[in-house]
């Protein structure tokens, strides 16, 4: 019990950080939403994230683990499709310049967006969780 009240305040974060961070992310409504969509997120990622990883076993093996982001993605997707409080739509980086070092202008669709979403949460979960021990 106690873990899983610990993956479900990591992954509220994870959604705050990821809301706050990614434009394209958006949590309609208030905190009850957000503490409900972190609480489905939690429900995924415990019971369908090993099932799909054991599914994507050979993909993954073959692209030597860069395929857990797809499951992630697929999963974040999911939420998405069950949960009204989310909405992802495409968007664009405007771009950045720090001391020569140019980004230019990025325009990324509505995968690359549930893609880079999963990247985020994966690294805040992971930090969060290699801090916790």
């Amino acid at each position: 019990m106690r873990s899983i009240l610990r993956s479900y305040l990591i992954n509220l974060f994870s959604l705050w950080t990821a809301e706050r961070l990614i434009p394209g992310l958006t949590i309609n409504g208030n905190v009850v939403s957000l503490l409900l969509v972190a609480s489905g997120q939690t429900i995924f990622f415990t019971f369908l994230k090993p099932l799909l990883k054991i599914f994507f076993l050979p993909v993954s093996i073959i692209t030597l683990g860069a395929s857990t982001m797809l499951v992630n993605a697929l999963l974040f997707y999911a939420l998405d499709y069950f949960f009204d409080e989310i909405s992802v739509q495409p968007w664009t980086f405007p771009g950045a310049s720090y001391d020569g070092f140019i980004i230019p202008q990025l325009t990324f669709g509505i995968i690359a967006t549930y893609i880079i979403i999963a990247v985020l949460i994966s690294i805040v979960t992971t930090f969060l969780h290699w801090v916790r021990k």
